[in-house]
């Protein structure tokens, strides 16, 4: 494979009644274009749920994912096999490079957002990355989008409506319901500040979300567009866990746990596993905030089950607070 590929899924029903389905698809290899079957979708008793293979994420040899559907009473999984006997050298590098910017560029949004760099430096940095990644790899809408909010948080928006309207006209990603089609939303939105569309895209978010649809992506625009979930941190924390029980390890969800937990400490109540997981991150990126950690020590004696990670945060906790009451939880 070494051009974009369209494949499809013939999904048939049985019986009758409303049938709506969400699509997730694990394997970078798999971009769907669409993430919901819906009832108009079926023509007869079948519908055709299509979807591309990416060759810039294949490996040589055999490629492993899968597609599910599923709603809030059944679920369907279809695994998918590719294999890839060519790989040339200039989809190597494409990949390769797209890898170590996006890499590049999370890592300056951490800096910032943990207030290791200033927004003059990250939007600087980060442009730079952009610039770098879409000279390899111009048929990706993604570093153009990272472009987009860029744009948008320096308040260039003249910039950010042109570079709205030619990844729309080139990509055609606003009726997607993929990644890129809900970050291009989400920037959308951003970027009219008219009330009524944004209170319709927080809805249409809010009721994908609702009906089952769990990505992160969903979760992390409704943050910024639902006021109601704005405004209430414990929702936003429980919601936020519930990601990380649901399989989620991003470091945004880390980056958005933790600067709830600085601001409402006592959301922290019994050291679970995805509390834990977020103290120890932000630890390892300079997050050593004395407030979060008297509340570890807090809690320690409600602890039953020692498990290896608690150990570990303690162990951390003390490496930056070495004090008698740290070592005293020992």
């Amino acid at each position: 494979v070494e051009n974009e590929v369209e494949k499809e899924l013939i999904i048939q029903k049985k019986g009758w009644g409303y049938i709506e389905l969400f699509a997730v698809a694990s394997g970078d290899f798999i971009h769907l274009i669409e993430t919901k079957i819906q009832e108009d979708d079926f023509k007869g008793d079948n519908a055709h749920f299509k979807y591309e293979i990416r060759p810039e994420y294949l490996h040589r040899g055999r490629n492993y994912g899968r597609i599910q559907f599923y709603n809030g009473y059944e679920k369907l999984e279809f695994p998918i096999v590719v294999e890839q006997k060519l790989y040339p050298e200039k989809m190597r590098k494409q990949r390769r490079e797209g890898e170590k910017q996006f890499l590049f560029i999370m890592r300056q949004y951490i800096a910032f957002r943990t207030r290791q760099i200033s927004l003059n430096q990250w939007l600087y940095t980060s442009m730079e990355g952009l610039e770098t990644w879409i000279g390899v790899d111009g048929n990706n809408p993604l570093p153009r989008l990272f472009q987009i909010q860029l744009f948008l948080a320096d308040e260039k928006y003249k910039e950010a409506g042109h570079l709205l309207k030619y990844v729309e006209k080139e990509f055609q990603i606003s009726s997607s319901h993929g990644f890129e089609g809900i970050y291009f939303l989400y920037l959308t939105a951003l970027y009219k500040r008219e009330e009524e569309y944004v209170d319709q895209v927080r809805d249409f978010l809010r009721d994908r979300y609702e009906k089952g649809d769990r990505r992160f992506v969903v979760l992390w625009a409704l943050i910024y567009l639902d006021e109601g979930l704005g405004r209430n941190i414990g929702r936003r924390f429980r919601e936020l866990e519930r990601q990380f029980h649901l399989g989620c390890r991003s470091p945004i969800l880390y980056t958005e746990a933790y600067s709830i937990m600085k601001k409402d400490k006592e959301l922290v109540e019994k050291l679970t596993s995805f509390e834990v997981q977020v103290i120890l991150w932000a630890l390892s990126h300079g997050q050593r905030d004395i407030d979060v950690i008297e509340r570890i020590i807090s809690l320690w004696g409600t602890v039953r089950e020692f498990e290896l990670t608690k150990l570990k945060l303690l162990e951390k906790c003390y490496e930056y607070f070495p004090t008698e009451e740290i070592l005293s939880c020992a």
